[in-house]
């Protein structure tokens, strides 16, 4: 919002506020958020006290309502408060809707109180009204994930899948999202679907909901180049593939055999790049690998890495990540020393360091 709030124009007068709101300019600019909203605050507060009602005191409003709502939920109602009032008077419209700031106020609300459903539930219902062009905004991103948070904690995870679901949607289509954003989003859907079906979502609505998301996580991870070595795998690329792999089990558990679709919009981005040139399939069908583990317990995903050795031996075996963390990572490892796989036709080149991502699947 910055270039709207730089063309507002002021008196010579009350020279105090306006100090404050050149220090929130010059912090901005230079991502200082700590400063930029100190600054905010202390423009909009001294404004308050010289100001009619109007333009200026609405920008000024908004301007330390977008940092406090992520930052100090509760400093942030009263900004947000005025803010609105003054849009419904036809101020500040230019910046910020007033559809936009009834679900700033309504989510703040919320985080404020998170044991009150209702409040949860206005919130919600206010995102759908969000108008396109202030959906995805930093500030509303930040809220409409932590409306997310919020359902968790309220065992809500229907609503949380749908609520994440969307916002991850919304994020892919517009395209240019930075990764880690993507994928910290996605992973809030994931969660919520991790978390078994609800009462309140069909069969068909969930297994929907299982494969867009495994789809999306590979899209993310598509977004990571290839790694040379184990130790140079992005890590959102591993956490990216342990979640496909993670949704995968929940998928087994409840499509009746049915295969999951793939709905990844990009070509497969393998761990390793040496994978580009190697057989994947043949490998790990050919030894005692298999597609996963059954286990009691709970689902599970486990990354791997190991040496390949040209006897078909595997060795130094160690747990790369794992999701969630898991008890039967070691038991995964005791195993692992003793598969023997069948390399007669792996060229020396795809021989060496591998990485296997295995799916736990939850049994008694």
């Amino acid at each position: 919002m910055l270039a709207a709030l730089m063309a507002l124009s002021f008196s010579a007068a009350h020279a105090d506020w306006k100090d404050s709101y050149r220090g929130y300019q010059a912090a901005a600019a230079v991502g200082d958020l700590g400063e930029a909203e100190r600054y905010a605050r202390d423009a909009w507060l001294g404004a308050r006290k010289v100001l009619p009602p109007g333009e200026t005191l609405a920008i000024l409003a908004q301007n330390y309502a977008e940092l406090a709502v992520s930052s100090n939920p509760e400093a942030a109602v009263a900004p947000l408060e005025e803010a609105l009032s003054l849009g419904r008077e036809g101020f500040g419209n230019g910046n910020l809707a007033v559809l936009t700031l009834e679900f700033m106020l309504a989510e703040v609300r919320s985080a404020n109180a998170p044991e009150k459903k209702r409040l949860a539930l206005k919130a919600i219902d206010a995102v759908d009204t969000i108008p396109k062009g202030e959906r995805l905004f930093t500030s509303i991103i930040k809220q409409r994930s932590r409306l997310a948070w919020t359902l968790k904690e309220q065992e809500r995870f229907a609503r949380m899948a749908r609520l994440a679901g969307a916002l991850s949607d919304e994020l892919a289509a517009r395209g240019n999202t930075p990764a880690s954003l993507a994928l910290g989003v996605e992973t809030l859907r994931g969660i919520a679907l991790a978390n078994g079906q609800s009462r309140r979502m069909l069969d068909d609505e969930y297994l929907d909901l299982l494969a867009r998301s495994a789809g999306r996580f590979m899209d993310i991870a598509a977004d990571f180049p290839s790694a040379e070595s184990l130790s140079k795998i992005p890590p959102e690329k591993l956490t990216a593939h342990l979640w496909r792999s993670f949704l995968y089990t929940y998928w087994t558990a409840s499509a009746d055999g049915a295969t999951m679709p793939n709905k990844s919009t990009r070509n497969f981005s393998p761990l390793l790049s040496k994978d580009l040139g190697c057989s994947r399939v043949d490998f790990i069908r050919s030894g005692v690998i298999g597609e996963g583990f059954y286990l009691p317990g709970h689902n599970g995903s486990v990354a791997i890495g190991f040496e390949l050795e040209r006897t078909g031996r595997v060795s130094s075996v160690k747990i790369l990540d794992q999701i969630p963390n898991s008890k039967y990572a070691e038991e995964i490892i005791r195993e692992a020393r003793f598969w023997t796989i069948d390399v007669s036709d792996v060229p020396d080149r795809c021989l060496g360091e591998q990485v296997m991502i295995v799916s736990i699947h939850r049994s008694g």
